[in-house]
């Protein structure tokens, strides 16, 4: 399955908004919940992704609203595979590094470089496409490396153009404005071999194994397991009342009658998965937190406080306030 993070898409409601145009809208259209979007860490499906972006930018008639898009993002809109990046010796490693943890911000997508004479064209390959192949992801990709590339070196005058296959008048850019190549034949991002290899700044070991080291606890959150990925959107869903099988689903690309069956296959279903991801965030709350009965109640999707009440006792024997009094108790 293809996922990426929905921290791709900071800004895009905020754009969207500026176009005049309704951003929930587009993205329930899309098949995408609006409040997967608050929580940059959520893995969303790829290719509703790349649906959503030129859905936005047919509505919007801005045929360079992917690119606009990028170039308002800052640097955490690829997470920590960006910093990562970012503490590499040279570009060349850092892109090297990027494919090899590809996994903490997309499921599905490969930087590629082409060496032809001096030069050096940095391209996207993904390993799935759409009715528009996927035209407004590749801008937005292309818009996110620049972005990665023009904190490696001090000016902002290197020679590092990007090549677009369309021809885009780039009135409304920035930054990117100067930098476009239209009606080429590939998509890319060129530069000067040189620039790959050249060193960046010196780096501090520790801080090189530290990002290492978290790379690899970071698999934890990003599971394979169907049961673990339901749960965690589950957690990121029970807040806005959106936890409904319905949703769940649609987060995971799949149809609800398939959800099921796979889940089943896995000696689970969704109605435990709910049941025992809320007594995990109803337990914390209660533990962590000073937040009232009612507060966490509303957080985990109840619309009625004395229900969660109930069902909590059915689960631990205790109601909220007793099982909060007696953690608190040493």
């Amino acid at each position: 399955m293809n996922l990426i993070r929905s921290g791709a898409l900071v800004h895009f409601e905020e754009l969207v908004r500026r176009f005049g145009e309704n951003p929930h809208k587009l993205l329930k259209d899309s098949g995408l919940s609006s409040s997967l979007l608050r929580n940059p860490d959520a893995l969303i499906p790829y290719t509703r992704v790349a649906n959503l972006l030129d859905l936005a930018s047919k509505i919007c008639g801005d045929p360079l609203f992917s690119l606009k898009l990028a170039e308002e993002q800052p640097l955490t809109a690829l997470g920590e595979l960006a910093v990562a990046a970012l503490v590499q010796s040279s570009l060349r490693e850092s892109i090297e590094f990027a494919n090899s943890h590809m996994w903490l911000h997309a499921k599905g997508l490969k930087i590629s470089i082409l060496e032809v004479g001096d030069s050096s064209h940095l391209t996207f390959c993904f390993n799935f496409t759409n009715s528009s192949s996927l035209q407004q992801l590749h801008l937005l990709s292309i818009g996110q490396l620049f972005n990665v590339i023009t904190n490696f070196f001090d000016s902002s005058n290197f020679p590092v153009k990007m090549h677009l296959k369309r021809n885009y008048e780039s009135k409304g850019l920035k930054r990117y404005s100067t930098k476009i190549r239209s009606n080429s034949s590939h998509t890319s991002i060129q530069l000067p071999i040189a620039l790959l290899d050249k060193k960046i700044r010196a780096k501090d070991s520790f801080l090189i194994n530290h990002f290492k080291d978290r790379m690899m606890s970071l698999r934890e959150d990003y599971p394979d397991t169907l049961e673990v990925m339901v749960s965690n959107i589950c957690m990121k869903m029970l807040t806005f009342g959106e936890c409904s099988l319905q949703n769940i689903s649609s987060a995971l690309d799949m149809h609800p009658r398939v959800l099921q069956k796979k889940l089943n296959d896995e000696q689970s279903s969704y109605s435990k998965i709910l049941k025992s991801t809320r007594i995990k965030v109803a337990k914390d709350l209660l533990r962590n937190t000073s937040m009232s009965i009612t507060n966490i109640s509303l957080n985990l999707g109840y619309s009625d406080t004395a229900i969660f009440s109930r069902n909590f006792k059915q689960w631990s024997s205790f109601t909220p306030r007793q099982w909060r009094l007696k953690e608190l108790i040493p």
